[in-house]
């Protein structure tokens, strides 16, 4: 049985935005950038430019979509296994248990069987407005050349056993969700850091119906995240405890609070992109 008691790995902090900003999805999201810049200034932090950060400069797109049964049992289970096509051959595939309870989420099954790719694992916390926590176990395997397409609940489980402990019928079909695939673009935004700590990554991300990713999004997502400095150490043994520098778990706080009193930029009523296409936080 999994462990119970696991390393959070890094944190990620999220704002559903108002979608109806972002029809010039370039020039707004330099505005948004310039707000938050502001609030990092005032909270004492240091923007850090993408540039120093890695070389991934502009908009990144993808396709992303979710894999469950018709009744939805994954999500019924707080299972979510996503599909996404980075590249025209390439695909990355991911199982996540999510959920209010750390130690819940951190037994949940979601180890890999399947062949090809490099699994990793993460135990991560999601931070929801106005400071609501989830925690995640997930498994992710990048870089597969053939699309990940169980048929049934027995295929999936081939890939993932845990799906297969559900007591959901084998024969059960696996479709993906509602139909739903999205024209995902990402835009990084650099970064800030307080006193000296880790960098907290910034992104935007937007889902389209159309290929032309124009016009208004379906979803706007700002979402920052930072990693446990001795991360590796985690991984490799998770019976060590985490521990984050104050000033990083200050500051992040700080701006995260700050950016929820801008509520013109805000979507009041939003979720998670999991959530908006499957119907679970």
């Amino acid at each position: 049985m999994p462990s119970s008691n696991l390393p959070i790995t890094s944190r990620e902090y999220k704002l559903t935005l108002d979608t109806t900003r972002f029809h010039d999805r370039a020039g707004v999201s330099g505005e948004l950038l310039e707000l938050v810049r502001s609030v990092i200034d005032r909270a004492d932090g240091v923007y850090v430019e993408q540039s120093a950060i890695d070389d991934d400069k502009g908009e990144k797109t993808r396709r992303t979509w979710y894999l469950d049964t018709p009744g939805k049992a994954f999500r019924e289970h707080g299972f979510i296994l996503r599909v996404r096509r980075e590249k025209e051959d390439e695909f990355a595939l991911n199982l996540k248990f999510r959920g209010p309870d750390r130690y819940l989420s951190a037994s949940a099954d979601v180890a890999y069987a399947g062949a090809g790719g490099k699994p990793e694992s993460k135990f991560e916390e999601d931070v929801l407005p106005p400071f609501v926590s989830q925690f995640s176990r997930s498994t992710s395997v990048k870089k597969l050349k053939d699309e990940p397409n169980p048929a049934t609940v027995a295929g999936a489980a081939v890939l993932f056993p845990g799906l297969g402990a559900l007591g959901i019928a084998d024969e059960t079909l696996v479709e993906v969700t509602d139909g739903f695939k999205a024209f995902e673009v990402v835009r990084k935004m650099g970064g800030f850091t307080f006193a000296g700590g880790p960098v907290i990554k910034m992104s935007l991300s937007f889902w389209y119906l159309a290929e032309a990713m124009k016009g208004y999004p379906l979803i706007a997502e700002l979402s920052y995240d930072y990693d446990a400095p001795d991360i590796d150490a985690l991984l490799a043994n998770p019976t060590l405890l985490e521990e984050f520098p104050l000033p990083t778990v200050r500051g992040a706080y700080a701006v995260f609070r700050a950016l929820q009193l801008h509520g013109a930029w805000l979507d009041a009523a939003g979720t998670t992109k999991s959530a908006f296409a499957t119907g679970g936080l």
